[in-house]
């Protein structure tokens, strides 16, 4: 089941919670093993050899399906999704790089226990048998805090101030659709704005510009390659931005230390000229954005 973005919600008929930046999954304790599905049901045993450990140990004797998702933390006590993608990336990890980057998943939702399909009944009524299950507050399987009727804005300024990714509000009385996207959860992530200056762009299927490469200013003043944007760009912006692309188009990177991986496409370069403001997640551990959209042009040559 997938939340809806949106404003944070209030009032009592509303359960929030924190929102953990990982990989959604969903386990399957059953008498034969565990099974780990991820979001487009791919199988994640042979990557996390530790959670299927842990959870036979801490649901012994007990068969289950439980929803939550697989976090990474990094040095500062948060999650770090780079860290972990080293860790999707792998199969059959080491005990070396399970112990560097070691993994926890946080479980939000249980829709099965012992024989029973809780996935019809309230979530209000699954969360009391998710805390029923007595997993630990602590160690690699964990059950994260809720709360009821708290203030939206105030969990947002908490999860802000502790580097989470946001909230998450779900209705107290709403039932599990599994695969559907639904109102009756809501999503709410922190965005953050930089200014970026067009490199680069690479052409779509239907459209001259498809992608735009982008870079920004490192703490030496020199240009660093920051990744390529294609959400938020309008029809409109596309052609507008062809046409100043051209006349700033250059043969090589303009760029000291590259650092631009191989693009899909045909990439065209351009003198650093054209300088943006896109909205994003979080940089990434080797310093790319992550989620951008482009939200407009805010100096021209």
């Amino acid at each position: 089941m997938l939340a809806t973005a949106g404003h944070p919600p209030t009032g009592p008929a509303w359960i929030a919670e924190a929102k953990w930046d990982g990989a959604r999954l969903l386990s399957r304790v059953h008498p034969t093993g565990v099974d780990l599905l991820s979001r487009p049901g791919n199988s994640l045993v042979g990557r996390f050899p530790d959670l299927v450990a842990e959870l036979a140990t801490v649901l012994d004797g007990h068969t289950a399906i439980l929803d939550g998702e697989i976090v990474s933390l990094g040095k500062d006590g948060g999650p770090d999704f780079g860290r972990l993608q080293q860790r999707l990336r792998v199969n059959r990890p080491s005990s070396g790089l399970r112990a560097a980057i070691p993994a926890k998943l946080y479980v939000f939702d249980c829709l099965h226990f012992d024989g029973q399909d809780l996935s019809t009944r309230p979530y209000i009524e699954r969360r009391a048998a998710l805390e029923d299950l007595g997993l630990p507050r602590t160690g690699s399987v964990l059950v994260p805090p809720c709360w009821h009727d708290l203030d939206g804005q105030v969990l947002l300024d908490v999860t802000a101030q502790m580097g989470l990714e946001g909230a998450v509000f779900k209705r107290a009385d709403s039932t599990y659709h599994a695969g559907r996207r639904s109102r009756s959860w809501v999503k709410t992530v922190h965005r953050r704005k930089t200014v970026v200056v067009i490199i680069g762009w690479v052409g779509g299927r239907a459209d001259e510009v498809g992608a735009l490469l982008l870079a920004g200013l490192d703490e030496n003043g020199d240009l660093v390659y920051r990744g390529a944007v294609s959400s938020g760009l309008s029809r409109q912006a596309k052609r507008a931005l062809y046409d100043q692309l051209c006349a700033l188009e250059t043969p090589t990177p303009p760029l000291s230390e590259h650092g631009v991986p191989a693009a899909t496409g045909y990439v065209r370069w351009a003198r650093p000229k054209l300088t943006g403001v896109v909205e994003f997640r979080e940089y990434t551990h080797v310093g790319r954005l992550r989620h951008p959209t482009w939200k407009g042009i805010i100096a021209r040559p």
